[in-house]
């Protein structure tokens, strides 16, 4: 019998999902007390975007009724009653109640990773950089993400230099809007390619049939996208500060009106995106207040005036 690490690994890396988890499947129901089995699917779960199928395993598993509970209500997209839930949890937990004071340690990480999801989903980024701050050496990536987020681009540049973490989509994408607001177009461009790479690569690895495994990668492409075409923005815009001319920018803006995220999609997927435009229609509009001069003021209110649609859109 294969252990679970292997199966695990050789279902994400060799795109062999179809065997490793039935596989695991069967060496949980023969060993139901063997934690590694758990935590492999589980994990082969979250890697899929597949929220029931990591709940499942997880109600199987849990010890207590209140564990089972934060993780129905986050199935139902309950993200506010999760989030206290686990938060209930972890309150009693600490403060040495009797019914959960022999928490398993896995369910304990599982509390403290479905505050960060829910916190996550509701664009609770200050309380996730707190969070990050007090166990810096364990959250870089999360400490980056929040950064980002509050437009902390020094913290952001600091902590790029302070880790040195495996190259990853996510990461590269990070790097790329901290040089594009440096107007490094040339290592924009850079890596924004080698994310791009990263991302298709981690595409062919999952399953063809698997739509929430491919959703947030379809996110992720759509917003290294946008930075190709901000990198083009930021091009004319210099083109036209030195040649002292109206910049050509109608094309790209109208297709951004145009490409939106689905209705359906979670707040952060639009939180992302309105995030990173507004911060470009900011800078457009501090250019094209130099440029326009008292000749064509509405020029120079264009930035206001896509931020403003942007914004209700979001809304």
């Amino acid at each position: 019998r294969l252990p679970a690490a292997t199966l695990r690994s050789l279902a994400a890396r060799h795109n062999a999902w179809h065997l490793a988890m039935p596989l695991l499947q069967q060496s949980l129901a023969l060993a139901p007390t063997e934690p590694a089995w758990y935590d492999a699917l589980a994990s082969l779960h979250s890697a899929l975007g597949d929220r029931d199928g990591h709940a499942a395993v997880w109600k199987q598993r849990a010890l207590h009724a209140e564990t089972r509970r934060a993780l129905a209500l986050e199935q139902y997209g309950a993200w506010q009653a999760a989030q206290d839930a686990y938060a209930e949890c972890m309150s009693r937990w600490q403060a040495g109640e009797m019914t959960l004071v022999n928490t398993p340690q896995p369910e304990l990480a599982l509390w403290e990773e479905g505050i960060v999801r829910s916190a996550k989903a509701l664009n609770q980024w200050e309380l996730l950089s707190e969070y990050a701050k007090a166990w810096p050496g364990s959250q870089p990536a999360l400490l980056m993400e929040c950064a980002w987020k509050s437009a902390d681009w020094e913290r952001l540049r600091d902590l790029f230099r302070r880790y040195d973490m495996r190259s990853q989509a996510a990461l590269k994408m990070l790097q790329t809007y901290a040089a594009i607001h440096d107007g490094k177009l040339a290592e924009a461009e850079g890596r924004c390619n080698e994310g791009i790479q990263i991302a298709l690569a981690q595409w062919c690895s999952l399953p063809p049939v698997s739509l929430s495994s491919h959703t947030h990668l379809l996110q992720m492409f759509q917003q290294f996208q946008e930075l190709q075409e901000s990198a083009q923005m930021l091009l004319e815009l210099n083109t036209a500060q030195r040649n002292n001319q109206v910049p050509d920018l109608n094309s790209i803006l109208v297709t951004w009106r145009e490409r939106l995220p689905n209705v359906w999609e979670e707040l952060p997927a639009w939180n992302d995106l309105v995030s990173w435009r507004n911060h470009m229609f900011s800078h457009i509009n501090n250019v094209l207040g130099r440029l326009a001069g008292s000749e064509n003021p509405a020029l120079a209110t264009k930035g206001y005036r896509e931020l403003l649609w942007t914004v209700v859109r979001f809304a």
